[in-house]
């Protein structure tokens, strides 16, 4: 166990220390685990600094429906508890730290988590919801976050970890790459247009008729 100690920084012997300690704030240590690919998702009933060399992120859906990575948690700022994060950091353990602080959690996340391993639960109880688990794609090239189960099912999440949850009336596609959703060509489609493969420029924009180069259909880089 670890404890933070706040006061007033003071010289001891020639030597720095602090004195009239007003504040104790108990910590817990653990370890939280990047592999190869340079990402994690993290849940946690408690408030936990981000490790040095790792950044915590939410994803949001924008008014054009995009989805969009939000790195808004730096090396040594506080995610909130019970909020679902996306880490990205290089291969490796780090030191998991709680801390007592209470931030507010952000709004409009559709990170989920459990704290055990449980099956996902849509946010609104009275709507359908499509459920995202981080993983490889099928071909095991892409990172990013695809289907859990069949059709967009609930499935069972691992303790700890966050997974992303969709309207399904919005969420017509089986999965997003990371590197769509950073470079903010994550689109989410309706059911009808994903079943179309309607085609989409890197910007976004729909394409009528595609000449050769590189493309979005159903959330994809084709």
């Amino acid at each position: 166990k670890w404890v933070v100690i706040t006061g007033k920084k003071e010289t001891y012997f020639s030597k720095p220390g602090i004195k009239n300690s007003s504040d104790t704030q108990k910590l817990c240590m653990g370890e939280i685990e990047v592999t190869a690919e340079g990402y994690a998702t993290y849940y946690s009933s408690a408030s936990t600094i981000v490790p040095v060399g790792m950044e915590a992120g939410v994803i949001t859906m924008t008014p054009e429906g995009k989805l969009s990575i939000n790195y808004c948690y730096a090396e040594g700022e506080v995610i909130p508890a019970n909020t679902g994060v996306l880490l990205k950091a290089e291969e490796g353990k780090y030191a998991q730290v709680y801390v007592a602080s209470k931030p507010a959690a952000p709004k409009e996340n559709l990170l989920r988590g459990t704290l055990a391993d449980e099956t996902t639960a849509a946010p609104e109880e009275d709507k359908d919801y499509r459920f995202y688990k981080l993983s490889q794609d099928n071909n095991g090239e892409n990172i990013g976050f695809y289907w859990g189960a069949e059709d967009g099912a609930a499935f069972t999440n691992k303790g700890g970890h966050a997974y992303l949850a969709i309207e399904k009336a919005a969420a017509g596609v089986k999965g997003f790459s990371l590197t769509d959703l950073e470079t903010g060509i994550g689109r989410v489609e309706g059911a009808q247009e994903a079943r179309t493969g309607m085609v989409y420029d890197l910007q976004g924009r729909r394409v009528e008729r595609a000449m050769r180069g590189l493309y979005i259909r159903n959330g994809r880089k084709v």
